[in-house]
């Protein structure tokens, strides 16, 4: 058999056949994302990364709570990305003072953010009192953030008041014994008879114990 050549010529027109050439690939390429950087914080108080006690409470919460996304958009104005909610939070350490009534009107105003329940816990992670009307409490908070410091755990020094308390009841309860003048009660009429026969008691029978010899 032999293997016959294509033709390179039409056998109509006798024209010669061109060959396909290949079209430029050309390929989609992605603008280039910048990143939206955070305002730097213009506060002078301590980084909130420095308070332990905030840092304790901000690692038993997720990153995606809602008290964290609300934090976040007070310190930077916006919710922030949850792989860096809680770095950004730790970073924070103030924002300017004349900016402070523009936030706390924001707060006061997202009445179903910053319910009552998102300000205490809020101002628990702080270390701050949860006592006080909604009003109060953005005030407490509002002052807080511009300018963060180290706090105490509030709810510790409400512990120890409540155990002072406790002992100071026992205390009365023992200054109660005493009459009113400060003299102590008579002895009754067993004790006075026990002692009258405690020295008769132990010449006659010496191994008895003091227990057996009141009985």
């Amino acid at each position: 058999l032999y293997c016959t050549p294509l033709p390179t010529m039409s056998t109509e027109d006798n024209t010669v056949l061109e060959k396909r050439s290949r079209k430029a690939t050309t390929f989609f390429k992605a603008p280039e994302v910048t990143k939206k950087e955070l305002p730097a914080a213009a506060g002078t108080g301590i980084q909130l990364g420095d308070n332990p006690h905030f840092c304790k409470d901000l690692d038993s919460i997720k990153s995606d709570n809602e008290v964290c996304k609300a934090l976040h958009s007070v310190m930077y104005n916006s919710v922030g990305k949850k792989a860096d909610m809680k770095k950004n939070l730790r970073a924070f350490s103030g924002f300017a003072p004349e900016q402070k009534d523009e936030k706390k009107a924001k707060v006061l105003e997202k009445k179903k953010i910053w319910t009552v329940s998102t300000l205490k816990t809020a101002l628990g992670m702080f270390g701050l009192e949860k006592s006080g009307d909604r009003e109060a409490l953005v005030a407490r908070m509002i002052d807080y953030l511009a300018e963060p410091r180290f706090t105490k755990d509030a709810s510790t020094t409400s512990k120890k008041r409540k155990s002072t308390g406790k002992a100071s009841s026992k205390k009365g309860a023992k200054k109660s014994k005493k009459s009113k003048d400060g003299k102590k009660r008579a002895p009754s009429a067993y004790i006075l008879f026990c002692k009258a026969e405690r020295d008769t008691l132990r010449a006659e029978q010496p191994e008895l114990s003091m227990v057996d010899q009141t009985r």
